[in-house]
């Protein structure tokens, strides 16, 4: 079993899957001074306004993370246990 996580593991390491290389922000036509004026859509429709993390609330950030994934800080991308828990499930 180890083995074989292992070789998934290294397949998925090789052939990531395809991502697009950035998503399409909509157009900001902003003042001298940097104040957005008019934003408009994608091409596909969608609101997708460029920020920063530290633009973003605080009490927002940690409350969509502790939904999400409450062990989001404490590791590298990958919830072993989250795994295991839901490898036990199946």
């Amino acid at each position: 079993m180890a083995l074989s996580a292992a070789a998934l593991w290294q397949l998925d390491r090789a052939f990531p899957p395809p991502l697009p290389a950035a998503l399409t922000v909509s157009t900001e036509v902003q003042d001298r001074d940097g104040q957005l004026l008019r934003a408009f859509a994608t091409p596909d429709g969608y609101w997708r306004l460029a920020t920063s993390l530290d633009q973003v609330d605080k009490q927002f950030v940690d409350m969509l993370v502790t939904y999400e994934d409450k062990r989001f800080w404490d590791h590298q991308g990958v919830d072993v246990l989250a795994l295991a828990r839901a490898a036990g499930q199946f």
